[in-house]
């Protein structure tokens, strides 16, 4: 700068700083109410549900269960506990079963050992064997006139056996175990063996019919046996026979094969029974549960169910059912179908 000349005018630096660092704090605001806005959004945006194939489907399927898969079905690791009695008791009284006349405590017996069921004498139900503190309860045999059928333990501590009249059950494990009988009224030997089928499916179609009160929904009497072979991974049900529209509600007893796999049922996590929903629709294919089945062929009694109006008689008809084959059953009127979204 030259003598004389005057001094020339700077900036204001800290008026310049103030000014941008106002600047970016009003843009970082605009910023952050945008974001904020656009999460509230998100967050209020309704998350897309697949609709039910029917009106009902997830509490009609949600209902079924296998008999003793009330600890299991909670997906921990199961160990021996006595509490086990009282949770497949409780589950038993739900379905219809009633204890039978005892004589006196329950003899206990080291396993393994052959148990008879005297109070079963001329009705059909279950043998439940409880384990003490420290038993495992692996499976159980019952000779029948066609040979002999063998039912695996899905919980350690209490397993039910099926049974008409006073069969002797032989029973494998670790520890000492006693046994205890349950019938289900109205089903004798006789009645049972009307129906051409096993006596596991009858009562298990019997505790359907009563899981299935107050759900506007009646069975039918006619009963088709499907058949699904091994294989890896899940498998599906192979039902042919559906309605011309809509859906058609149906239960499945399954003997062989478990563990099912849909949206529409709940984690059974058995893998040789089940009780489950089936829902044949026109045009959905998701209401039909997948199986596992570990070897040989698992067998699928299928019962179809209609709608009425109101409460469905609670009276059990099981002991009316007869098989068809699938191409001759018997569909209800249809129930609405939902599409798919």
């Amino acid at each position: 700068m030259a003598r004389g000349e005057a001094p020339k005018e700077r900036p204001s630096f800290p008026g310049a700083a103030i000014g941008a660092a106002f600047m970016v704090f009003c843009l970082c605001g605009v910023t952050g109410v945008a974001l904020t806005t656009h999460e509230c959004n998100a967050a209020l945006a309704p998350a897309v549900v697949t609709p039910e194939p029917f009106v009902g489907t997830i509490a009609t399927f949600h209902a079924l269960s296998w008999r003793d898969s009330g600890r299991v079905r909670w997906g921990t690791a199961i160990v021996p506990d006595p509490a086990a009695r009282a949770i497949v008791e409780s589950s038993l009284t739900g379905r219809g079963y009633v204890p039978a006349p005892s004589e006196g405590a329950a003899p206990v017996q080291a396993l393994p050992a052959d148990f008879e069921a005297p109070a079963l004498e001329g009705a059909c139900g279950l043998l439940v064997l409880v384990g003490d503190a420290s038993t495992t309860l692996t499976r159980a045999e019952v000779s029948t006139t066609s040979g002999t059928e063998s039912f695996s333990a899905h919980d350690p501590s209490v397993l039910p056996v099926p049974v008409c009249g006073n069969q002797r059950v032989h029973v494998e494990g670790a520890g000492s175990a006693a046994a205890h009988a349950w019938l289900y009224p109205g089903l004798t030997r006789e009645v049972v063996e009307a129906t051409g089928l096993p006596v596991d499916v009858v009562l298990a179609h019997a505790e359907a019919e009563v899981l299935l009160t107050g759900r506007s929904l009646a069975p039918m009497d006619e009963v088709a046996v499907l058949e699904v072979p091994t294989g890896t991974g899940p498998q599906t049900i192979p039902m042919t026979r559906g309605p011309a529209s809509g859906c058609v509600v149906l239960v499945g007893v399954i003997v062989g094969g478990g563990d099912p796999v849909g949206a529409w049922n709940p984690p059974d996590r058995v893998p040789d029974r089940g009780l489950v929903g089936l829902g044949r629709c026109l045009t959905r294919t998701d209401a039909i549960p997948s199986i596992t089945v570990p070897s040989g062929t698992a067998r699928v009694y299928v019962r179809p169910y209609r709608a009425v109006s109101g409460t469905a008689s609670t009276g059990v008809t099981a002991g009316a059912l007869h098989v068809v084959r699938e191409a001759d059953l018997s569909l209800p009127p249809p129930l609405v179908e939902a599409p798919m979204p």
